[in-house]
C-alpha cells in the first residue's frame, strides 16, 4: 500500500489510525514514515541488517514509536506476509534497541503497562532462578523428588505456569484494541511467541510430574533441553515487549478513556499470582 492509497481510505476500518489522521499528516511526517518503511522493506527483502543500520543510523536516531507503528501498518497492509515477522522483530531490536524505554518512565504507577512491566521484572527473576537450578541439577548424578533442587524446580515452574492472567490480559484485551486500530505486525509475532512459551512451560510441568518414574539422566537431559529454550526465549520476548511493543502500544492507544476501560477489564480478570509480591 502506498501513501496515496493509504490516505484515500475513508471507511474508518483502521480504528485509532483512522484515515483522517493520515490525511492531515504533515508532509515531513509522511516523508519520514515513507523513508522508514523503505528501510523495513530492505531488511525484509534480505539485506544485511547491520549494514542497513550503519547506512541509516543518522535517520534512525530520530524515529519515534508512532512513526514506527505507521510504517509497520503500511508494511502489513502491503504484500509482506507473516513469514517476514521474525525478521522485522529482529530488525526492530537492532534498529532501535532500548531507545523507546524513556516513554515508560512517564507512566503513572497505576497504569496497566506499569503493572505489566513490574510482572516482567519478576518473570526475569524467575527464569534466572530456573537457569540456576538447571545448572545445579546438570552437575548432579542423582536427585530425589524430595531433594532441595527438585523442590526449587517445582516451585519455580508452578509460578511460571501461573502467569496465564498476564498473557490473557495481553492477548484478549490489549491485543484486541490494537487489532481494532489496524496493528498486525509485531502483534502477530508476540502472539506466536506466547504460544511457544506456553507449550514449553506446559512441557516443563509435565516433565516434573513424570520425574519420579524417569531415569535421572534422561530427566536431566530433558530438563536442560526445555530450560535452554525457555530462558533465552523468554528474555528475548520480554525485551521486545518492554522496548518495542509496549512503547508502540502507548503511542497507538493514546486515549486515557480507552486505557481506563482496558484496566477495568484487566482488574476483572485479576493479575498474575506474582503480583502479591510486588
Amino acid at each position: 500500500m502506498n501513501f496515496q492509497s493509504f490516505n484515500n481510505c475513508n471507511d474508518g476500518s483502521l480504528g485509532g489510525f483512522r484515515a483522517t489522521q493520515f490525511a492531515f499528516m504533515e508532509a515531513a511526517l509522511m516523508e519520514k514514515v515513507e523513508h522508514l518503511t523503505e528501510i523495513l522493506r530492505r531488511i525484509c527483502d534480505g539485506e544485511d541488517i547491520e549494514r542497513v543500520v550503519e547506512q541509516t543510523k543518522q535517520f534512525l536516531v530520530a524515529v519515534e514509536p508512532r512513526e514506527l507503528a505507521i510504517a509497520e501498518l503500511i508494511m502489513f497492509q502491503s504484500s509482506y506476509s507473516v513469514s517476514y515477522l521474525r525478521r522485522i522483530c529482529v530488525s526492530h531490536l537492532q534498529l532501535f534497541g532500548s531507545r523507546f524505554s524513556e516513554i515508560k518512565a512517564q507512566l503513572p504507577p497505576n497504569h496497566l503497562i506499569a503493572k505489566l512491566l513490574a510482572e516482567h521484572g519478576l518473570m526475569l527473576c524467575l527464569i534466572a532462578d530456573l537457569e540456576d537450578v538447571n545448572y545445579a541439577i546438570r552437575k548432579m548424578k542423582s536427585c530425589s523428588t524430595v531433594g532441595v533442587e527438585f523442590r526449587k524446580l517445582a516451585h519455580i515452574t508452578s509460578h511460571l505456569t501461573g502467569l496465564n492472567e498476564h498473557r490473557e490480559m495481553e492477548d484478549e484485551i490489549i491485543f484486541m484494541e490494537l487489532e481494532n486500530r489496524g496493528c498486525y505486525g509485531l502483534l502477530a509475532m508476540v502472539k506466536a511467541e506466547h504460544l511457544c512459551l506456553d507449550v514449553s512451560t506446559e512441557e516443563l510441568l509435565e516433565l516434573i510430574a513424570l520425574a519420579e518414574e524417569m531415569d535421572f539422566m534422561q530427566f536431566r537431559s530433558e530438563l536442560a533441553r526445555i530450560v535452554e529454550f525457555i530462558v533465552p526465549a523468554m528474555r528475548e520476548h520480554i525485551f521486545k515487549e518492554n522496548n518495542i511493543f509496549f512503547p508502540i502500544t502507548l503511542e497507538v492507544i493514546n486515549d486515557t478513556g480507552v486505557w481506563k476501560k482496558i484496566k477495568d477489564l484487566c482488574d476483572q480478570i485479576g493479575y498474575c499470582c506474582l503480583h502479591s509480591s510486588i
